[in-house]
């Protein structure tokens, strides 16, 4: 839900959302979180929700 709420607010990347999520981590946890992102986005893709351009996390995503 979360994640679907920052797509709204016009956040499209993995990065940019991972960041309005999770602004106190940084480095390493950081990259860990950018990887549940890009898995949550994924999964909202499959259901219809999201969907995307562009090559993996690199991409854009935008709320369907």
């Amino acid at each position: 839900q979360q994640v679907l709420q920052v797509l709204q607010s016009g956040k499209t990347t993995v990065k940019d959302i991972t960041s309005e999520i999770y602004p106190e981590l940084n480095g390493f946890l950081f990259a860990v979180a950018k990887g549940q992102t890009y898995a949550h986005l994924l999964k909202l893709e499959k259901e219809g929700k999201v969907s995307s351009q562009g090559e993996g996390q690199y991409g854009t995503f935008k709320a369907q």
